[in-house]
């Protein structure tokens, strides 16, 4: 039987710290790590940072190109 929660290893928060660093979306994030992008967002803000979403990357991409 499948466990219900699957647990973050060192590995795993080290790997999100740098995506973080780098800029990466929660869809991003969560697509890397094959789980879903609340999941993600949660563990992010446990480390003390945080994900963009999808709508705030367009929305900085679009005031780069203006």
């Amino acid at each position: 039987m499948k466990p219900l929660v699957r647990r973050w290893t060192e590995q795993d928060l080290e790997k999100l710290r740098l995506l973080m660093s780098q800029g990466a979306s929660a869809a991003g994030c969560a697509a890397a790590f094959n789980r879903s992008a609340s999941s993600v967002k949660k563990a992010a803000r446990q480390l003390g940072g945080e994900l963009a979403g999808v709508r705030e990357l367009k929305a900085q991409r679009r005031e780069m190109l203006q």
